[in-house]
């Protein structure tokens, strides 16, 4: 059941974008556990409203071409979680090798983190795509946009009109 018309939809480190496009703000329980929670504010769009504890629902991922078994889960008390098994993990890991080593050492990332986005295909499979928004990084910490070296320019260049011809401001 899906509980809006209004997108998008912010609940804690998901972004409900429309009925069909999530984004998982990937923190630490994605890469040291396997899976990540969602919220009760959310379970609607993945159809899982009225799960109940104990209660598991098979799901498949589909990432560049392969497709890898998960599930969603309701436990004893009343969590529901997002997991994966061992093989979707190291994917995750190899793609995002440096964030699996931040996460090891560190519980937070500071102000930028990975994104799963999650595009529902239907009530069982969902396509994946992992986007990381670190520019580089600095002893073992992620740069942001604000740290990335940018190249200067000439002001005056810039303010020049397809003339050559300096512009007044």
């Amino acid at each position: 059941m899906i509980l809006t018309n209004s997108f998008p939809v912010l609940a804690f480190s998901w972004i409900i974008q429309s009925p069909c496009s999530f984004i998982k703000k990937m923190d630490r329980s994605v890469f040291i556990h396997h899976g990540t929670g969602i919220p009760r504010e959310i379970r609607g769009f993945f159809n899982i409203d009225t799960i109940k504890a104990k209660e598991r629902k098979a799901i498949v991922f589909k990432y560049k071409e392969m497709q890898f078994k998960a599930y969603i889960e309701c436990d004893y008390i009343n969590r529901t979680r997002l997991m994966w098994y061992s093989d979707f993990a190291s994917v995750i890991n190899n793609e995002l090798q440096m964030w699996m080593k931040y996460f090891t050492k560190f519980k937070e990332s500071q102000d930028i983190h990975p994104e799963m986005h999650i595009i529902k295909e239907s009530d069982t499979v969902y396509i994946i795509k992992i986007i990381d928004y670190a520019f580089g990084w600095v002893d073992g910490l992620p740069m942001t946009i604000r740290e990335k070296n940018i190249e200067t320019f000439n002001l005056d260049e810039f303010f020049r009109n397809k003339s050559g011809k300096k512009l007044i401001i």
